[in-house]
């Protein structure tokens, strides 16, 4: 087997890496370890060393420059730490934690009492930061920070003799200097894939995430994931070396003693990984003892909006199809509600979830018979059970055992187009159940949550003071619990494709606050409660609407620096200049929002009630007017 063995230059480089950019767990025996020998075709940026005779500030400046240069050079800092005293460059830990600024950090020379000794200050707006695992959080306003470095002349140099582990630089270097990186970990359940965006140095980006995918899933996913690797299991990354089909990953220990699903698991967790979640390319899995074989098994899909768009406009209910908007048939009659959210229920089930008024939620469902209108106050059916890993993922025990299923290769497969009508090539697996026709109240209170419709066809709303509550076809309200909520209130509410997480809009004193937590779910895939949440897009004040446009993407309607419209917010950054929000153009006023995760196609109503569809290749060409309400299954 032919491999590209290119293995890093310094030793010492390497180590620091490893040792800032991987946080493992210190109850587990899962260890640190590998080497990187993949050839990169990013470009570096060039590191320059310190040059004779330069004072302070030009040293810092220069310094600054070459920890910036690192994470994409070769020999990663040692061009940084040859402007840092011998004791300094041992202790300085570069991958503790990145600072990302507005802007290029302002230098202050401050002498002190001894001539030999002079304080330098870097100080610039923190609109982001980046842990030693890579988890990137952002801040809601830049946040002044100022950086002091203290330099010791030595009779011929002015070198740094004491700083801050971490390195600082612009947002505009920083997607340059990092790359934007999707762990992926299996749902409890094991249906589906749930995205961990993470940021690692373009150099050595592939040991870095499969260490971390190794220590196991983030504090706000324990309760919603899978780990890699079992608990108590002990593994070792050696190296990951590139061959003429895909990637060969070396590793020691628990694997080759693991059943046959957890390897196909973890295999394909690290074809989605090295992949950017395509999968397309071979992994192959390798110990000591030479390859270790891999059988197959059908596993998590990645989250889609299954489903078209559904729109009011004219007291009536449409599908998006395209750029078309094609009448429900049969029709759903609408006759004296005052209809104010809207959620269609994925998988093309009939019938939607509307609320009339802020107090009410109602389940419509088309007439067979053209002018009968039913109103019912009777169950929905039960819900859809969750599926078990024997029925997804391998053979059933017994002797009536089949086969084990072949792995779905095709990244395609499961994609569906989402802004199209279903057709019975790509319904989903487990229909919801057929529900009764005409009205069915499903809630009444004061002020509910806008609904939102999961997976397993559950709806959630609650009040807008708390609790969220879920309602199943049996009519039940379920509370889910979210204790860290406290007073604040939700304003938008919305359930990524899968399942696993939800998004919100609060409101507290503040202002409002966009937060994305993970789903915790009993045995029966009931929600039972909401994870500590993350903060997301922290800079967009004055969210109004909120939508998932990918899986670590959300499409929102808000205030970026007295600009109003839409941005896309990254659940853990996004890939774009200092993973910061990005404006969308091309349409003003905006006030409704939906948008399709699989596609990235987003729907607006303007001020004008005139419909709007971006595609990847168009900008927001006019669909439908009049339209007052527009939602995607979700």
């Amino acid at each position: 087997m032919s491999s590209v063995r290119l293995r890093a230059a310094s030793a010492l480089a390497v180590s620091t890496l490893l040792a800032g950019c991987a946080t493992m767990p210190t109850a587990s025996p899962v260890m640190l370890g590998g080497t990187e020998v993949v050839a990169d075709s990013a470009v570096g940026f060039i590191a320059a060393g310190p040059e004779r005779g330069q004072g302070p500030e030009a040293v810092v400046r220069g310094f600054l420059l070459a920890a910036q240069s690192g994470p994409t050079t070769p020999t990663m800092f040692a061009a940084a730490r040859q402007y840092l005293t011998l004791q300094a460059a041992h202790t300085w830990r570069p991958g503790a934690k990145v600072l990302v600024l507005d802007e290029t950090a302002a230098l202050e020379e401050v002498p002190t009492e001894d001539p030999n000794v002079v304080i330098v200050r870097a100080s610039g707006g923190v609109v982001a930061q980046v842990s030693s695992d890579g988890i990137y959080s952002e801040s809601r306003y830049p946040d002044q920070h100022t950086a002091e470095f203290e330099l010791h002349y030595n009779g011929q140099d002015w070198r740094i003799a004491e700083l801050d582990d971490g390195i600082i630089m612009p947002a505009q270097v920083f997607t340059a200097a990092f790359r934007y990186t999707k762990l992926y970990h299996p749902s409890f359940d094991y249906s589906t894939w749930v995205p961990d965006v993470r940021w690692f140095p373009q150099q050595t980006w592939r040991t870095s995430a499969v260490q971390a995918l190794l220590a196991g899933p983030p504090s706000f996913l324990v309760d919603v994931v899978q780990p890699a690797v079992p608990e108590n299991a002990a593994v070792t990354l050696d190296e990951i070396a590139e061959t003429s089909h895909g990637y060969e990953i070396r590793l020691r220990g628990w694997l080759r003693d693991a059943d046959a699903f957890n390897r196909a698991l973890f295999q394909a967790q690290l074809a989605m990984l090295l992949t950017d979640g395509s999968g397309t390319q071979a992994v192959d899995l390798a110990d000591s003892q030479g390859p270790i074989a891999v059988p197959g098994y059908d596993l998590p899909l990645l989250p889609r909006t299954h489903g078209p768009a559904v729109a009011v406009a004219d007291g009536e209910l449409y599908f998006i199809n395209g750029r078309d908007m094609l009448p429900m048939q049969p029709r759903v009659d609408l006759t004296g509600l005052d209809i104010t959210a809207i959620a269609a229920a994925p998988g093309g089930a009939d019938g939607v979830v509307v609320r009339n008024g802020m107090g009410e939620l109602w389940w419509l469902v088309p007439n067979p018979e053209p002018g009968v209108t039913g109103v019912e106050e009777v169950p929905l059916g039960p819900p859809t059970p969750g599926p078990t890993p024997d029925s997804i993922l391998g053979p059933t025990a017994g002797p009536a055992a089949t086969p084990a299923p072949t792995p779905v290769t095709d990244p395609h497969q499961h994609e569906y187009p989402g802004d199209e009508p279903l057709t019975p090539d790509n319904q989903l697996d487990d229909p919801l159940p057929e529900i009764p026709p005409g009205r069915t109240n499903l809630l009444t209170g004061v002020n509910l949550i806008a609904p939102s419709i999961d997976n397993e066809g559950l709806v959630w709303t609650g009040e807008a003071t708390g609790p969220i509550q879920v309602l199943d076809y049996l009519g039940t309200a379920y509370d889910v619990t979210a204790n860290w909520l406290g007073d604040m209130s939700i304003e938008k509410l919305t359930v990524a494709p899968g399942g696993r997480r939800v998004a919100l809009v609060t409101r507290n004193e503040d202002g409002t606050r966009l937060l994305v937590a993970g789903v915790i779910r009993d045995s029966q895939g009931i929600p039972i409660g909401l994870a500590e949440p993350i903060e997301v897009g922290a800079s967009v004040q004055s969210v109004t609407a909120v939508a998932w446009q990918d899986d670590s993407v959300l499409a929102v309607i808000g205030w970026v620096g007295g600009v109003r419209g839409v941005y896309l917010v990254g659940v853990g950054g996004l890939d774009a200049p200092g993973g910061l929000p990005r404006f969308i153009p091309g349409i003003s006023e905006p006030h409704w929002l939906t948008a399709s995760v699989g596609t990235g196609n987003m729907l607006a109503i303007d001020s004008e009630s005139a419909l709007h569809l971006r595609e990847a290749t168009s900008l927001w060409p006019i669909v439908g007017r009049e339209v007052t309400l527009v939602a995607y299954p979700g």
